[in-house]
């Protein structure tokens, strides 16, 4: 999707700026269909759109779910080491349930939260079929639960990831649906302004484009620059301006 050509916080603010200008005149631009209804939706559609969370703070969302799933599957690792540690101290290094533990499992899942979930399910269920040869060595029942909520919560923050993931795409368009319904409003508004006030230069010129002043090297639109080409209008009567 293309994204609007202008910042956002610019938008927001000539939305702001015609919506005013709309009540103000609003008797004239009836004629055109600007009424107590357009003009309400229009103020709605520029709160709705203020209101939407910009892109940087959906990025920090998104970093933060990560930041705190990597926390979690580092405690998990530490988990799955003590285990390993206690099922050697139990059994012996030399022992079949020492080496049919998933040891090249744990390498994987150091870095990789669907390996380390699935790891840590086996974990649990091994803890509760050794837990009374192992109490000795420190698996105890606290120590046992620590690793079901720790499975649970790398299981939660895998999931926040997830759809923080999803959100951030949609969370984009949405934004720039929003701004661009603002934009063309704006854009509408001023047109229908210039056509009602025409023969009224002091009016007209408060319903000019209000674009050209935030390009870079270029006069404000009020100091004669060139409606914006965005403005709807045709080339006749950008020309007929000059």
């Amino acid at each position: 999707m293309q994204m609007p050509i202008y910042p956002a916080s610019v938008i927001i603010t000539e939305g702001k700026i015609t919506t005013e200008l709309g009540r103000r005149h609003q008797e004239d631009l009836e004629t055109f269909g600007i009424d107590d209804d357009y003009l309400t939706e229009f103020e709605d559609a520029v709160e709705e759109a203020e209101a939407l969370p910009d892109d940087e703070y959906v990025v920090i969302q998104q970093k933060g779910s990560t930041r705190h799933k990597n926390v979690v599957l580092a405690d998990c690792v530490d988990d799955v080491e003590d285990f390993r540690t206690r099922l050697g101290k139990g059994f012996g290094k030399d022992s079949h349930e020492y080496g049919s533990f998933p040891h090249s499992m744990l390498r994987r899942a150091r870095k990789s939260e669907s390996v380390m979930m699935e790891l840590m399910e086996t974990v649990v269920r091994l803890s509760e079929e050794y837990q009374e040869k192992l109490k000795p060595h420190g698996l105890t029942d606290a120590v046992l639960q620590n690793r079901k909520n720790l499975l649970k919560e790398l299981q939660a923050a895998d999931t926040v990831q997830e759809i923080k993931k999803v959100e951030r795409p949609s969370a984009t368009i949405e934004r720039v649906e929003a701004h661009q319904l603002v934009y063309d409003l704006v854009n509408e508004v001023r047109e229908c302004g210039r056509r009602v006030f025409k023969d009224q230069p002091e009016i007209y010129r408060l319903f000019k484009s209000p674009w050209g002043k935030y390009r870079s090297g270029r006069k404000s639109a009020d100091e004669g620059d060139q409606p914006d080409a965005g403005d709807g209008r045709s080339d006749e009567e950008r020309t007929g301006e000059e």
